[in-house]
């Protein structure tokens, strides 16, 4: 399994001259399953390093005033530690719930963790994505051509989610406290996508969310919900530009550290914290946003751009085999996760109060690691 920046590096592009359509298709071939969740980021990276992305913000995003990252206390306390469990199934872990109470992945069919035993989620296939406290699961199937149909699963049942309207595919990304479920509808290819909410009672209606007018990033046309708040708000990516939407539906797009950049990609939001990057000139840089009083912080950089974060500030990397993945505490401190024996264990997502990371295993044959931390 690769990672986002596998995509990235993995496109060639010829000197002069932007092909988005075929660097997608290349780098999808290349890195398939990491394309569901990191494609459209890549697109926006391949794009914004050459003329198409360049003018976003100044041309097309009020540009906010920089806002620099939080001074780190006189003397900070120790950080929280983490042991680490590697489960003797073969198998992956994809999401948590909010109290870890719930861990969901594969084994290879979509199972529900527990105490280290999976136990198969009765009809359905594919990779979950998320899930919540009341264990309620999403997730989606796909086929050779990165073509996707998303899924519910509630009280035993599978369900469907409802296609938008003018799109074929759907992908859910994540799902809150009351299961209103957020995600993109996608057209034939993995940047032809829009924002898209699936009300818990309506799970067969795909609501597309409005885009708000002026927002984007030229030649960019990626559109997606990354997460959603118990409140309703939403988070996610407006063509190419980092952006939220209230719960009455008004979107807006979220503040950047500098006009000078290639735009960003927002990864989730816990309570009114939302997590995740931008694309400045030659680098990836970790932002946390306060979407109560409409700042940013900056958290340093990142090989990847996947990442997880918690409702009190720390942030989680996803990690590659090259670069293990750290936990990045509320004032930027970086502190490497313990790894399992002689394997380098990735994660995939955190647990709201972050006692609990998931993730698997590097290599061609996964098994379920999760990290349990002292808050």
């Amino acid at each position: 399994m690769s990672d986002l920046h596998d995509l990235m590096t993995a496109v060639d592009l010829p000197p002069g001259r932007v092909d988005i359509g075929r660097a997608v298709a290349d780098g999808r071939r290349r890195s398939r399953r990491r394309a569901v969740l990191g494609a459209g980021a890549a697109v926006l990276v391949v794009a914004g390093s050459f003329t198409a992305v360049q003018q976003v913000a100044r041309r097309s995003v009020p540009v906010p005033v920089p806002i620099p990252a939080a001074s780190p206390p006189a003397s900070p306390a120790p950080p929280p530690g983490c042991t680490v469990e590697t489960y003797a199934q073969s198998g992956t872990v994809e999401a948590v719930d909010e109290s870890g109470q719930y861990l969901v992945g594969t084994a290879p069919n979509p199972v529900l963790w527990k105490d280290g035993k999976p136990t198969p989620l009765a009809g359905a296939t594919g990779t979950p994505t998320a899930v919540n406290g009341s264990g309620v699961v999403v997730g989606y199937d796909s086929n050779d051509q990165d073509q996707f149909r998303g899924w519910v699963w509630r009280d035993g049942h599978l369900t469907r989610l409802g296609k938008a309207t003018g799109y074929k595919w759907t992908m859910p990304t994540a799902i809150n406290a009351q299961g209103d479920i957020v995600g993109y509808a996608l057209g034939d290819a993995l940047d032809v996508s829009i924002p898209v909410l699936w009300r818990a009672d309506r799970p067969g209606t795909a609501v597309k969310l409005k885009l708000p007018s002026g927002v984007g990033a030229n030649g960019v046309i990626m559109s997606r919900a990354t997460g959603i708040a118990d409140d309703g708000t939403i988070v996610g990516v407006v063509k190419g530009v980092p952006a939220r939407w209230r719960p009455d539906g008004v979107g807006a797009a979220l503040a950047l550290p500098s006009p000078d950049n290639n735009g960003g990609y927002v990864n989730g939001v816990r309570g009114h914290l939302a997590f995740g990057v931008f694309y400045g000139k030659g680098v990836v840089e970790i932002v946390r946003w306060d979407l109560t009083t409409g700042t940013m912080a900056s958290l340093g950089s990142d090989s990847g751009g996947m990442l997880s974060g918690t409702a009190d500030g720390w942030v989680v990397t996803w990690g590659e085999p090259g670069d293990p993945p750290v936990r990045i505490s509320p004032d930027g401190r970086r502190i490497p996760l313990t790894q399992p024996a002689g394997v380098v264990g990735m994660t995939r997502a955190v647990s709201g109060d972050g006692a609990t990371i998931v993730g698997f295993t590097a290599g061609t044959t996964h098994r379920p690691v999760v990290w349990h931390c002292r808050p």
